[in-house]
């Protein structure tokens, strides 16, 4: 019972952490994206104080769920990384490369505790490591207390002749007494920036009072910041009511902020500058002139033992801390989600498969009882209910499948923290990253086994594509180098496209570099078209770079691409240009969970061949077959295409009435470019199918995937296709 617990816990860690982390990374990435935008040195970066503050909140939240799980190492690391961020918010330490760069490698130690944690268990999270207390180090001197105490001191001096730019709006004292220390500092930031101050009052339904928030800050964060949010308590006139009041900063003049929150029952009234001419009329709310007065409208809220309380504060007003800026104090979550472990999605599937197999058993039983006239009305309400039956559960499936399915955004995030790394590495080469289609959704499985793919394809298109500046340059093209991923669905199927505008692939190279190794003979390269030439890149230990660096080299990558892909039941087709660039296209089935697939016989037997890999079948007679070399194969459209017999293959027995054939049907497969004919005795139909493992003593049956139930309790093989085609292509090609 002990281990159940500790796994459990180990279980919601990760599944919590993971989702975290993931959301850290974005808010990273997000910051970086901004950082180009505004300054593309990185220096001098003003940044949007709601991605620091997400990123705050996260670093802390991993704190809180690291300490609850013991998992220490993740605790200590937050920690300091909290306190980095909270400098980074507060002003007393400035967005640049290297601050970015560290953020960026906490991301990597983060998934590389939860590893450790899937892997050994919670306790391998508070094992000492050497690695992440010299990454805490330099958190500490990035966010060195007395460099930020110096700058302080420096700017208290400066602006020590002239009056504090708070003094340059009509605030009263007690109002700022009653800001947070990072809430003044936001203050004071908009004041430097030259911002105008505004507050923001009225009364919002209390039982709505979280989601009102969010919508306020939704509105108005196009326009402006929002300062501070103060709950003022209970309206005295209606006890459903809460009092709120916002302090904002914008450029835009009052009509704007106004029209923001058009659709809210809250005033806007400008805060006036001292000694600065009065808001003109024209620009005031109508519902606010002349009527509020600023001063003494704020009430303070409780910071800490040595904030000064400014005014009585209502005993049911929401108190907010420093550690969660604009955040009220209600527990309520306002994410509409749960997290569910993938194996019990899993299970539900399997459900699902399984009331398909009563369904096509009611099917039995309704055929059974059209055909007897004496119960024909009975076999007409059986098929009424038979068709409802069919609609609900296809919803349930699309249902069941859409839940497993996560946007490849997850992925996508991933690599443009690969390349933004590369960039900061190479002196030599500059990489603009452009990602689109990122929210297509696979499933999740499929999802976890395509980060490596994908992270060997776009560390080859830099490493291998892209050329150098110079090089560049002498052909006419733009310094920085050109890596683009998209990816969109087309029917049951996703498309991900990688391309890179760089050298392209030397097919000739390559074809040497494999006759060196051994990998092909020359006499096979001479008859090798230029798709094949190019599919050479896929085979193990083929690389065409001189010498191995950290990046790449060492002839391990593509083949590990092409050989991931291909469990997905995936291809990946190749196009290249000497000079222009290469493009790798990769399709993959939406899911693996159900999958369609085509019911055949055989000698007796019955089999399911996934229809993904399927591109038609046809009747033929036995005697259009030919030979050649003893081989045989069928002419389709002008093109000779292999053929294999299942029956031979599987070295199944006939029965007596079914030793010569006359007819049979040639389903044809697709592997590649490569088509293979597979001969069977007939075609069942279509079915969607559950497929279910062997069990170890079973497993590794060659061209064997697994077994489906197929209804009326018969069990049906199904076909790996690509391990029949390898076993059956070294013959049938050379036939071919």
């Amino acid at each position: 019972m002990a281990e159940q617990g500790s796994d459990k816990l180990r279980d919601e860690f990760l599944s919590e952490s993971q989702e975290i982390v993931e959301q850290l990374n974005r808010d990273l990435l997000a910051m970086h994206a901004a950082s180009q935008r505004h300054d593309p040195s990185g220096e001098g970066l003003r940044v949007d104080p709601d991605l620091v503050n997400s990123a705050f909140r996260a670093v802390h939240s991993l704190k809180g769920l690291a300490g609850l799980s013991g998992v220490e190492r993740m605790m200590h690391l937050s920690h300091d990384l909290e306190n980095l961020l909270d400098a980074l918010r507060m002003g007393k330490v400035q967005l640049s490369p290297s601050v970015l760069d560290l953020l960026f490698e906490a991301i990597d130690h983060y998934q590389g505790i939860c590893a450790e944690v899937a892997e050994h268990g919670i306790s391998a999270g508070s094992a000492p490591n050497r690695t992440i207390d010299d990454f805490i180090r330099r958190v500490n001197l990035a966010a060195d207390p007395e460099a930020a105490a110096k700058k302080a001191a420096a700017a208290a001096a400066a602006a020590a002749p002239s009056e504090t730019p708070l003094g340059d709006f009509d605030l009263d004292p007690a109002q700022l007494a009653g800001l947070t220390e990072y809430e003044e500092h936001r203050l004071r930031e908009n004041i430097r920036m030259g911002r105008n101050l505004y507050r923001i009052i009225g009364s919002v339904p209390f039982a709505n009072l979280e989601e009102e928030f969010v919508n306020m800050r939704e509105s108005l964060k196009p326009v402006g910041e929002v300062i501070a949010v103060v709950p003022a308590g209970l309206s005295s006139s209606n006890p459903e009511l809460m009092d709120v009041e916002l302090i904002f900063g914008a450029s835009q003049n009052l009509p704007a902020v106004t029209a923001a929150i058009s659709q809210s029952p809250l005033k806007v009234v400008q805060v006036p500058r001292r000694g600065g001419a009065p808001v003109p009329q024209s620009q005031m709310a109508p519902e606010a002139t002349g009527k509020l007065d600023v001063r003494g409208a704020l009430p303070s809220t409780t910071t800490g033992p040595d904030k000064p309380s400014a005014s009585s504060q209502p005993k049911d007003a929401v108190v907010r801390g420093d550690d969660a800026p604009g955040e009220s104090g209600s527990i309520k979550s306002f994410t509409p989600t749960v997290r569910v472990d993938i194996r019990k999605l899993d299970h539900l599937m399997n459900i699902v498969g399984e009331l398909a197999l009563v369904r096509s058993g009611i099917q039995v039983v309704y055929d059974d009882l059209r055909r007897d006239r004496g119960h024909a009305e009975l076999a007409r309400k059986l098929q009424d209910e038979l068709r409802r039956l069919n609609r609900k559960l296809d919803d349930l499936q699309r249902g069941i499948q859409e839940v497993r399915m996560v946007p490849l955004s997850q992925v996508f995030e991933k690599l443009t923290r690969v390349v933004r790394q590369m960039n900061r590495e190479s002196e030599k080469k500059e990489i603009q990253f452009v990602v689109t289609g990122g929210d297509t959704k696979l499933d999740k499985l499929m999802i976890e086994e395509l980060s490596d793919p994908m992270m060997h394809m776009i560390r080859n298109a830099i490493d291998h594509g892209i050329e150098n500046r110079d090089t560049r340059r002498s052909r006419g093209k733009p310094d920085h180098g050109t890596v683009a991923i998209s990816a969109e669905q087309r029917g049951n199927k996703v498309v991900i496209e990688v391309f890179d505008d760089g050298n392209g692939i030397d097919t000739k190279r390559l074809v040497q570099k494999a006759i060196g190794k051994g990998l092909i003979s020359e006499d096979q390269a001479r008859a090798l078209p230029r798709e094949d030439q190019l599919n050479l890149i896929f085979l193990p230990g083929l690389s065409t770079r001189e010498t191995a660096d950290q990046s790449s080299g060492r002839g391990v990558g593509m083949d590990v691409v092409k050989t991931k892909i291909t469990r997905m039941d995936g291809t990946v087709n190749t196009y290249s240009e000497p000079g222009q660039g290469t493009r790798f296209t990769i399709t993959l089935p939406t899911t693996l969970a159900i999958i369609k697939a085509l019911v055949i016989r055989t000698a007796g037997r019955t089999y399911a061949i996934p229809l993904n890999s399927v591109t038609e079948s046809l009747m033929i007679t036995y005697d259009q077959i030919r030979t050649v070399e003893r081989r045989e194969v069928y002419i389709l459209r002008n093109r000779t295409l292999p053929l294999v017999r299942l029956d031979e293959m599987f070295s199944l027995s006939r029965p007596s009435e079914q030793i010569d054939p006359k007819q049979g049907y040639i389903v044809v497969v697709k592997l590649a470019q490569q088509q293979l004919g597979l001969l069977v005795d007939d075609l069942v139909g279509q079915q969607d199918i559950v497929i279910k493992s062997l069990g170890r003593t079973l497993k590794g049956i060659p061209g064997i995937a697994g077994a489906t139930e197929l209804g009326g309790q018969q069990t049906a093989l199904v076909l790996d296709v690509r391990a029949v085609a390898r076993e059956a292509m070294p013959r049938a090609s050379e036939a071919a």
